[in-house]
């Protein structure tokens, strides 16, 4: 049941992300890095197990299921910047929730809190 709130929090961070995509459509910048983003919230499960990144990222805890995924996402915002020769504050932004919401989550997972709320959850 613990690792149900990280997948609720990529579901959610997806479904955030891909909105707001959509909703801006008609405004490049902000489209590009919602999308971007989007593409970024799926990759965890995917980094995760690739065999050569185990002893980079190890593969417990938020490190080893994350770290790839956010190396990758800061190596874009990196790129981003060099090639536009200015800061992408859309990017920048979605990129710092996207991480806290998922260090957050996975450290949530683990309290007591998150088992009242799972049981909560369940009861309906």
């Amino acid at each position: 049941m613990k690792q149900a709130l990280v997948m609720f929090g990529e579901m959610a961070m997806f479904t955030i992300f891909i909105t707001a995509g959509i909703v801006t459509r008609k405004k490049p910048k902000i489209h590009r890095s919602m999308m971007l983003l989007t593409g970024l919230t799926i990759l965890p499960g995917a980094t995760a197990r690739i065999p050569m990144l185990v002893p980079v990222f190890g593969h417990s805890g938020w490190l080893g299921l994350f770290g790839p995924a956010f190396s990758l996402g800061a190596l874009l915002l990196l790129i981003r910047m060099a090639m536009t020769r200015r800061f992408d504050p859309w990017l920048a932004g979605g990129y710092a929730a996207w991480v806290v919401a998922y260090i957050g989550s996975t450290h949530l997972s683990t309290t007591e809190t998150w088992s009242r709320m799972a049981a909560e959850i369940l009861r309906f």
